[in-house]
């Protein structure tokens, strides 16, 4: 079901609010200012059958949302997790090329709570 080849980092062109400049959006990296616990939320709007998107800490794989084949019709695909980050460490979203989405229904939160 999910494709393992040709995923790209999803890049959040619109930036609503980015206090201290963490998330990178020209190439779509939260880079990790200071150590400590961070909760992170994605939620994608697909037109795609089968889409899913994968939420990565350093190029590790920590959780993903996906739909199955129900039909051309919108979707939301939506995940939450709490990480603990060191500084410096990267979390990104990626999909794969063929994957479809909403721009300005699609987005990532991420913000630190301890």
């Amino acid at each position: 079901m999910f494709i393992t080849e040709n995923k790209i980092i999803l890049k959040f062109t619109k930036v609503i609010t980015n206090v201290g400049g963490e998330l990178n959006a020209s190439d779509g990296v939260f880079y990790c200012p200071e150590p400590g616990l961070y909760y992170f939320f994605v939620n994608i709007m697909s037109y795609t059958n089968d889409a899913y998107a994968e939420m990565h800490k350093n190029d590790r794989l920590v959780v993903y949302v996906f739909t199955d084949k129900n039909g051309k019709q919108w979707k939301s695909l939506s995940n939450a997790v709490i990480l603990r980050l060191e500084q410096g460490d990267r979390v990104s979203v990626k999909s794969h090329l063929s994957f479809k989405f909403h721009y300005y229904a699609t987005y990532f939160t991420g913000l630190k709570i301890k």
